[in-house]
């Protein structure tokens, strides 16, 4: 593990030095573009150092090769850097699976040693009569960790769909109730509306038959009165008929 650090701490160390040098590496370039445009520039009249044309070339044949030298430098130094790089995360690589492949062993050892001691304290356990001997301990039994533990996972997502189709069906059953609530309210109204009608419409029946039975009575007794006051005129009319001719004179007969 010290070694992994120290490797991380120099692959730190050589970015920054590669940032260093690219700053440096920029710094120098613009320098050089600073002289080349002096000595192009600059007349020879307002110089205190008049240069000649050949002079001229000559400074500006050793600005490019000390530039490329300088590029020439810095290009390889980050090449070495950017290899030293490589192998670094090589080496960090390596020590990862060089760290994973010991405590895998180192896993797989404590496992069998585990597995050995349970099965020679079950073998004492057996040779004692203290526990049956159909009861053995098998390999599988430690391979079957993983599959209980997958076995264990696939029902509990299967209870989880469980449950949410518990819930659905259970809002379903209470839509269902309310429906079923509210069409019993209509039915009742309805029911008591009908028996309100059916008692309004015997209510008028009985009423209009009520009415007829005093209309006929009525009729009755209208037309025996009528027929008595048609007698008692008749009797009259003949009374005075009798009385007339009472009171009428005779003729007397004469002699001839």
């Amino acid at each position: 593990m010290e070694s992994l650090q120290d490797l991380k701490i120099a692959l730190e160390a050589e970015k920054h030095k590669n940032r260093l040098l690219e700053e440096k590496l920029r710094i120098k370039s613009f320098e050089n573009e600073m002289i080349k445009r002096q000595a192009h520039l600059v007349p020879a009249s307002t110089s205190k150092m008049p240069l000649t044309r050949k002079e001229q070339e000559s400074l500006l044949i050793a600005l490019e090769r000390e530039e490329e030298y300088v590029n020439n430098t810095l290009q390889q130094r980050l090449q070495r850097l950017v290899q030293e790089k490589i192998d670094i995360e090589n080496a960090l690589e390596q020590e990862q699976e060089f760290i994973v492949n010991t405590m895998s062993r180192q896993l797989a050892k404590a496992l069998n040693d585990k597995f050995q001691a349970v099965k020679q304290t079950h073998n004492s356990l057996e040779t004692g009569g203290i526990i049956e001997s159909e009861e053995t301990i098998t390999d599988s039994s430690f391979s079957s960790d993983s599959e209980n533990s997958r076995d264990i996972y696939r029902g509990k997502k299967q209870i989880q769909i469980l449950e949410s189709n518990l819930t659905s069906v259970k809002q379903q059953i209470h839509t269902a109730k309310s429906e079923i609530k509210r069409y019993k309210e209509m039915y009742l109204q309805f029911k008591s509306a009908n028996k309100l009608l059916m008692k309004d419409e015997g209510f008028i029946g009985k009423n209009m038959s009520e009415g007829d039975e005093t209309d006929r009575s009525s009729e009755f007794s209208c037309g025996s009165l009528s027929s008595r006051s048609m007698g008692l005129d008749t009797s009259q009319d003949s009374n005075a008929v009798s009385r007339e001719n009472s009171s009428t004179p005779k003729p007397r007969n004469s002699k001839m």
